[in-house]
């Protein structure tokens, strides 16, 4: 019997420090929001595109995404962005988008390439809120055209 409590009063206490540690980390968690969901138009996705953002770094963030030129085709971006600043940042950003079809004077051509693409942004996060707007300069390079696109976008998203 003597061991029975000795075990629950053990076991109990494991229990108690792991939620110690669980609600720490969900509290630093919380503060340092490294995770960005947003809605992009124009932009990196070129029309219109969902995206995710990670920050890897406190500064530096990888992006991902999935975009739509309408009834044209698709666009995949894929970018890494350096920030500056705290809750009103400077975005700068360097990646690569995979599109079916590309912009071109009088309509789309279909060339199925990656296109280098830029990004120079502003990003707002009010402090204690979860909501991101961004507004962005975004030029993309074609290779196969050897010409610079210039495109803007705006997102509106959240971190969590």
């Amino acid at each position: 019997m003597f061991k029975l409590i000795i075990t629950f009063s053990i076991l109990l206490r494991i229990s108690n420090l792991s939620a110690q540690v669980i609600s720490q980390n969900v509290i630093l968690d919380s503060v340092l929001e490294k995770n960005f969901m947003f809605i992009e138009v124009g932009g990196n996705g070129i029309l219109l595109s969902i995206n995710y953002e990670r920050l890897i770094f406190d500064n530096i963030g990888v992006r991902t995404g999935v975009g739509t030129l309408g009834i044209y085709g698709l666009t995949i971006p894929a970018m890494f962005n350096f920030y500056i600043g705290s809750n009103r940042q400077l975005e700068l950003g360097i990646g690569t988008v995979y599109t079916d079809y590309f912009p071109k004077e009088g309509g789309f051509i279909h060339n199925g390439e990656f296109l280098i693409g830029t990004t120079v942004g502003y990003k707002f996060q009010k402090e204690n809120s979860n909501l991101i707007l961004r507004f962005s300069f975004t030029p993309f390079y074609s290779t196969s055209e050897d010409k610079v696109q210039l495109f803007g976008g705006i997102s509106l998203g959240c971190a969590f």
